[in-house]
């Protein structure tokens, strides 16, 4: 067996990365899943209400659905292939991850504390969440926003440490070296972010 030079310390962090990652992939993938059943059955969950709004609003939810389905199917192969590289030296998979998890993460947060549509407020309009859904539908609604919010706020905070680790071993000149990993070759041109 070959042993590679040791990680530095902030590339060591990042080794964790793929768990957030999976967490917030499961949460938007949990969501598309839903909004797939959202669309086969757009037209008997939708309130239109009584004015032109109504089909406004149906356009609009609409394309903010598949809007959705091609951004998920977009970003989590990007956002698990760079939490597979982050760890390596000199990549710059930290300075993807971290602006699309703020990104991630105040979506998460909307979804939060946006409650579901359940039909109670006639001038709501909308996709409407009642009690005719299917029951994963409604563990989907609970669900589905905290697990976003939780994979993409754990992925910036190991970015944020990173950087910090990073930061404090570049401006005291302490060798930024850690432990043997075995398959990942230190460079002294490690570079952040």
């Amino acid at each position: 067996m070959t042993f590679g030079a040791a990680l530095p310390r902030h590339r060591q962090q990042l080794t964790w990365m793929p768990i957030p990652i999976a967490v917030l992939s499961a949460g938007l993938l949990i969501n598309a899943a839903a909004t797939v059943w959202d669309l086969l059955h757009f037209k008997e969950l939708f309130n239109y209400g009584s004015s032109m709004n109504g089909a406004t609003a149906y356009l609009l939810e609409g394309a903010f659905a598949y809007l959705r389905l091609g951004v998920t199917a977009v970003l989590v192969p990007i956002l698990w292939i760079a939490a597979r590289r982050a760890r390596v030296a000199g990549s710059r998979s930290p300075g993807i991850i971290g602006p699309v998890c703020g990104l991630l993460a105040a979506y998460g947060v909307v979804g939060a504390l946006a409650a579901p549509n359940d039909g109670s407020d006639p001038k709501r309009l909308g996709i409407v969440h009642d009690a005719g859904v299917p029951s994963w539908i409604s563990a989907t609604d609970a669900a589905a926003p905290y697990a976003v919010l939780i994979g993409a706020g754990g992925a910036m905070l190991l970015v944020l440490l990173a950087i910090i680790t990073w930061v404090r071993t570049s401006f005291r000149g302490v060798p930024d070296v850690g432990v043997s990993t075995g398959s990942e070759a230190h460079s002294t041109d490690d570079v952040m972010p």
